[in-house]
């Protein structure tokens, strides 16, 4: 947790010891220990801070005061751009992987575009190589690329299984590969993939069986990813939305209740909630329970 006043910031951890960030230095007040002060009114509401407020992790605190390096895939299409400007406007370095540049330019210093075809898995991994050469870890990835196709039994075959296959699954583990191992040595990262209700329970999925089955596999894969990085700082998370208010969803079911909607923006501020928290364990995260 970060306290603001007008001569200093706060962090407070756990265990009663304060960090006052000063503009020129940085003092840490174990218990009862106090830094001088030529200011009394700091000093006086350190001690406030250090007896009236309850305890405060501060590897949470001091995460969220670090900028991250973000990579989000599908960054140009409406919920790749919201979790974008969600870390942009945070003032993290951001990393946006598209299929083709073109699209329109963000001049923004923390902001770099890469088109990469995530169905290629060796010019994934090179993309990825080069990134890190680039700036030396990724801390977030955030993979948003992805299809949708209705059909039930009747009307899916092998080739419509295999484009949501490669459009869902696909493009996320040529991604998540890469960045596994590179989290691995790095100890630490947090993996966001996007699934679906009808993948969560794909009892839900009978018109939309392609699509159901591919986005099954992401719950699949996180919960190998979390398996074998118990007890690590490497986390992986399926978000789930309902429906995604978006341009394309409102043309195609204009009747709707768009109230009923959830937003890009809420969905990459929440995406964002869990990617600082490193004490949850939440592996799915359904985006209508959140906004309750």
């Amino acid at each position: 947790m970060v306290l603001h006043s007008g001569c200093f910031e706060t962090l407070i951890p756990a265990g009663g010891s304060i960090i006052i960030l000063l503009p020129s230095s940085v003092f840490e007040l174990k218990s009862w220990r106090m830094a001088k002060s030529s200011d009394s009114s700091c000093i006086a509401i350190t001690l406030i801070l250090l007896f009236c407020l309850p305890s405060w992790n501060l590897s949470s605190s001091y995460e969220k005061m670090v900028n991250k390096t973000v990579i989000v895939s599908g960054a140009s299409g409406n919920l790749g751009t919201a979790v974008v400007n969600f870390y942009l406007d945070r003032g993290d370095q951001v990393i946006g992987l598209v299929h083709r540049l073109g699209g329109q330019p963000r001049n923004v210093a923390n902001y770099v575009e890469c088109a990469v075809n995530l169905l290629d898995e060796l010019a994934v991994e090179e993309c990825v190589k080069q990134l890190l050469e680039k700036f030396g870890k990724i801390d977030i990835a955030v993979m948003t690329a992805g299809g949708f196709a209705m059909g039930d039994l009747s009307d899916t075959g092998i080739s419509e299984l295999e484009h949501q296959y490669r459009l869902n699954f696909e493009t996320a583990y040529n991604l998540t590969k890469p960045l596994y191992e590179h989290m691995k040595l790095n100890h630490g990262g947090r993996l966001f993939f996007v699934g679906s209700g009808q993948g969560l329970d794909t009892s839900k999925g009978k018109h939309v069986v392609a699509y159901s089955l591919s986005k099954s596999l992401l719950f699949q894969l996180t919960n190998i990813i979390n398996a074998d990085t118990a007890h690590t700082g490497i986390r992986a998370h399926v978000v789930v939305p309902s429906i995604i208010d978006t341009p394309q969803n409102r043309e195609s079911m204009p009747d709707a209740d768009f109230s009923k909607w959830e937003k890009p923006a809420d969905i990459a501020a929440i995406i964002a909630k869990y990617a600082d928290n490193h004490q949850s364990d939440k592996q799915t995260i359904v985006v209508k329970d959140e906004l309750k």
